[in-house]
């Protein structure tokens, strides 16, 4: 039995056994483990797993519960909020530009990219956190005229997506995979939900910079960075001292050598770039 449930145009399954699910009432309903997702609101899809271990090893929903506040904190100052948004997505603005067909944005909150993709393109947030629907949001909505519409949403985990084999052009991770709990298995989902040839567009946070990257200064931003010469000291101390990069509380830990392993023979590198602080990664599903 094929699913009867869909979200533009995209075929929603069962996120933990990827069965078929069909609608009964106010419930979506799993054919094969027959899991039952209760539906509050017409204004998302909930396909949240219920499984009580998420957190077991990263306390992630203390750090999720913790990057909620920090954004609780800064949404009544209007001015602050646009500021940081604009300082963080116009650098990328570019390349969302030239992204074309169904593209799923992972941890994508209110769905702010949908400003700078083409009006044809069909996206998709999957975000754990139903604080992105508040109208607050819709304060912003002079600067960034997509915030007017609430996003095409589902409540969910990257770890267990909920959409068939090969169903999307584009990925997107935007600064959330420090957020997650298991990165390994996000990246074995997001293969699995990707087209052959498609992309994987990941920022991450608190990225440590090779010696290359500090010796070219290429992670230098002229607002709201560390100076090049304090990376450098950063660099060193870590260096010598054998400790790990500086980690933001609510974050995890990630190495380059963490995502060369997670995206094995599955994905290659494309380009590898800085944006001011944070460091990027378009990969090509093989």
């Amino acid at each position: 039995m094929n699913s009867n449930v869909s979200i533009l145009g995209i075929s929603i399954i069962c996120p933990l056994c990827k069965g078929d699910l069909t609608r009964v009432q106010n419930y979506l309903m799993c054919h094969n483990c027959s899991h039952e997702y209760i539906q509050s609101s017409d204004e998302y899809l909930n396909l949240m797993p219920d499984i009580e271990n998420v957190d077991k090893d990263h306390k992630w929903k203390e750090r999720q519960e913790e990057m909620e506040q920090w954004y609780k904190d800064l949404i009544p100052d209007i001015d602050s909020t646009v500021s940081i948004l604009k300082h963080d997505y116009l650098p990328l603005g570019q390349y969302f530009s030239k992204l074309i067909g169904h593209i799923l944005d992972i941890g994508g909150g209110v769905g702010l990219v949908r400003q700078y993709l083409l009006n044809d393109s069909k996206l998709i947030v999957v975000d754990p956190s139903l604080d992105w629907l508040g109208s607050d949001w819709s304060q912003l909505s002079k600067t960034f005229p997509c915030l007017e519409k609430r996003p095409d949403f589902v409540l969910g985990l990257g770890e267990y997506l909920m959409f068939k084999n090969q169903s999307f052009d584009t990925v997107l991770s935007l600064w959330s995979m420090n957020h997650v709990s298991n990165p390994s298995r996000v990246f074995q989902e997001v293969q699995r939900v990707l087209k052959t040839g498609g992309k994987f567009f990941v920022v991450f946070e608190d990225m440590e910079p090779s010696w290359a990257d500090i010796l070219s200064r290429s992670r230098h931003r002229k607002i709201g960075c560390p100076t090049w010469l304090e990376i450098l000291k950063m660099k060193l101390q870590v260096t010598f001292s054998k400790k790990f990069w500086p980690l933001q509380s609510d974050h995890l830990l990630i190495t380059e050598s963490d995502i060369n392993i997670w995206i094995g023979s599955h994905f290659r590198i494309n380009e590898r770039k800085w944006y001011g602080n944070y460091l990027s990664f378009e990969f090509i599903k093989m």
